[in-house]
C-alpha cells in the first residue's frame, strides 16, 4: 500500500512509532490456540489472489473482519501470521491513532499493493454523539468500499463483546465477518505456561501435572500478562535455589503473587496456635467433606500481607470439577468457608473467637448463597423434594429488583445450619484436627503430602 507524498509525511511518524508493517517473526499456528477457522480465512484469501477473484467473491471471503477475544497482543499475533501466510503487508494501528490513520489516508495512489491492518479496538469503534467518531466511521466505510481487488486492503479489528462495536460498523458489507477465538483447554495453557518458564527447569512432577497446572492458573493467573510475570519469578526461584520448579512453588506464588518480601516476625506461640486453629479447621473439613478428594495442595500459618493463613484446595479436585460444579459442590465450599470459625468456637469458646480471621470466609460464604438462592433458583432444602422445588425463579437482568431481604433471610438460615454441620464434622474428627493443629505449629507450612502422610492413619469417610 503506497502514498503520496503528503500522506506519507503526514503518517510517517505514526507508522514508526505506532505501526508494525512486516510480520517477521509472526509466531507459529500452533503457538495461537485454537484458530483453525482464521487460518482457513487466511487460505481463502491466498486462493483469492492467487485467482485473480471478483469483487463479489472478496466480499464472500470478508474484507473487513472483528476477532471476537480480549487480548489485543494475542490478536496482532494472529494477525501477523495471517499477514505472513498471505505474503501482504501487516500495518498494527494502535488505538488512539486510528482516526489520525484514517483521515491521514485517503485514496491509495502510485502503485498499491495488498496490505492487511489491525485497528487496535477502542473508544474509536462505539457508537457516540461526538463527530469525531462520525467522520472515522465514515472515512472507514468509504476505505472497506473502495475494496480494490487488483491490490486488496483488508481491516480486521477485535473485541471481547461484539455488541461494542457500532451497528453502522457490523454489517453486510462492513465488519461483516467475526472469528471467535476459543480459550485453550486446561492442559494447553498448561502447556504454553511450561513453554514460558522453560521446559529444562521444570521437574517431571510438574510437568506431568498439566490438570492441576491449568486449573489453577485459570483460578488465579488467567491473563497472558500475569502468567508471564509468576512464569519469570519461577525461573527467579529456579536460578537463586539451583533447583527445578516443583508444582508447589506455583501454588505457593498463588496465595502470595509475584512481588519478592521478607518473612513477617513471630508474635508468639500464643498467636501462632490460634491461627493454627483457624487454619486447621478449614484443611479438616475440606478432606472430611469431600471424603478425602480435596485434600488441599498447601496449609500456612505464615502470616502474609494480606493474611495471617491459608489453605488451598487441590487442584486435582478442582481440575475434575470442572464446569460441572453441582449443588454439593458449592456446599461444600460454605462448609469449608464457615470451618475456620467453628473451629475457633470449638477449641476457644464463641466469646473468643476473632472477630476479623474469618471476615473474608463469611462474605464468601454469604455470596455462594446469594448465587444458589437468587440467580440458580436453588433452595436451602435440596435433600427434600418439596425443597427441590420452592426456590425455582431466578433473578433476571432485565426484571425488577430481587427480593433481596427473601435471599438474606435464606442465606441467614442455612448458613447457621452449615454452621451446626460443620461443628459436628470438627468434633467427630477430633483427632485428626488436633493432630492437624500439631503438625501446623512444628513445621509451619504443610504440603499435600504432609496432609496425606497425617490423615493416613485415620479414617476419612
Amino acid at each position: 500500500m503506497n502514498f503520496n507524498k503528503t500522506q506519507k509525511q503526514n503518517i510517517n511518524n505514526l507508522n514508526a512509532a505506532n505501526t508494525t508493517q512486516t510480520p517477521i517473526g509472526a509466531p507459529n499456528w500452533n503457538a495461537l490456540g485454537r484458530v483453525n477457522v482464521i487460518k482457513r480465512w487466511a487460505e481463502e484469501i491466498k486462493a483469492a489472489t492467487s485467482n485473480s477473484s471478483s469483487l463479489q467473491d472478496w466480499k464472500v471471503i470478508g474484507t473487513a473482519v472483528t476477532i471476537i477475544h480480549n487480548d489485543v497482543n494475542d490478536c496482532q499475533q494472529i494477525i501477523a501470521r495471517v499477514a505472513q501466510d498471505i505474503s501482504f503487508e501487516f500495518l498494527h494501528i494502535a488505538s488512539k491513532d486510528v482516526e489520525t490513520f484514517l483521515t491521514a489516508t485517503d485514496e491509495m495512489t502510485d502503485k498499491p499493493h495488498a496490505t492487511l491492518i489491525y485497528l487496535e479496538p477502542g473508544d474509536w469503534m462505539k457508537d457516540q454523539e461526538d463527530s469525531s467518531n462520525s467522520n472515522i466511521h465514515t472515512s472507514l466505510q468509504s476505505k472497506i468500499k473502495n475494496f480494490n481487488t487488483d491490490a486488496p486492503v483488508i481491516f480486521v479489528t477485535s473485541t471481547a463483546i461484539y455488541t461494542d462495536i457500532s451497528s453502522d460498523l457490523r454489517k453486510a458489507g462492513m465488519f461483516d465477518r467475526r472469528f471467535i477465538v476459543l480459550k485453550p483447554t486446561l492442559e494447553e495453557s498448561a502447556v504454553g505456561f511450561i513453554q514460558m518458564i522453560g521446559e529444562d527447569i521444570c521437574s517431571d512432577a510438574f510437568k506431568d501435572s498439566l490438570g492441576k497446572i491449568g486449573k489453577l492458573l485459570d483460578l488465579e493467573f488467567d491473563d497472558k500478562r500475569r502468567q508471564e510475570l509468576i512464569a519469570l519469578t519461577l525461573k527467579r526461584i529456579a536460578k537463586r535455589e539451583a533447583r527445578k520448579i516443583e508444582f508447589g512453588d506455583l501454588v505457593y506464588l498463588s496465595t502470595r503473587g509475584s512481588a519478592e518480601s521478607d518473612e513477617y516476625p513471630k508474635l508468639s506461640i500464643e498467636f501462632d496456635k490460634k491461627i493454627a486453629v483457624h487454619e486447621a479447621g478449614h484443611a479438616l473439613v475440606a478432606m472430611i467433606d469431600s471424603q478425602g478428594q480435596n485434600v488441599p495442595e498447601y496449609v500456612s500459618i505464615l502470616e502474609a500481607e494480606n493474611f495471617c493463613g491459608i489453605v488451598t484446595d487441590s487442584m486435582g479436585y478442582h481440575f475434575n470439577k470442572h464446569k460441572s460444579k453441582t449443588y454439593s459442590d458449592i456446599r461444600h465450599h460454605i462448609r469449608i468457608c464457615l470451618a475456620g470459625r467453628v473451629a475457633e468456637h470449638i477449641v476457644y469458646g464463641p466469646e473468643n473467637v476473632s472477630v476479623s480471621s474469618a471476615s473474608d470466609d463469611l462474605r464468601k460464604a454469604t455470596e455462594l448463597c446469594f448465587y444458589l438462592f437468587s440467580s440458580r433458583g436453588i433452595s436451602p432444602e435440596m435433600d427434600a423434594f418439596q425443597g427441590a422445588c420452592s426456590n425455582l425463579t431466578v433473578e433476571l437482568e432485565d426484571d425488577k429488583p430481587f427480593d433481596k431481604k427473601r435471599t438474606e433471610l435464606l442465606a441467614r438460615e442455612y448458613l447457621a445450619k452449615q454452621y451446626q454441620i460443620v461443628f459436628d464434622m470438627i468434633n467427630e474428627n477430633k483427632s485428626l484436627y488436633e493432630k492437624l493443629v500439631e503438625e501446623l505449629m512444628k513445621k509451619s507450612v504443610l504440603d499435600q503430602s504432609d496432609l496425606l502422610k497425617i490423615v493416613n492413619p485415620f479414617q476419612v469417610n
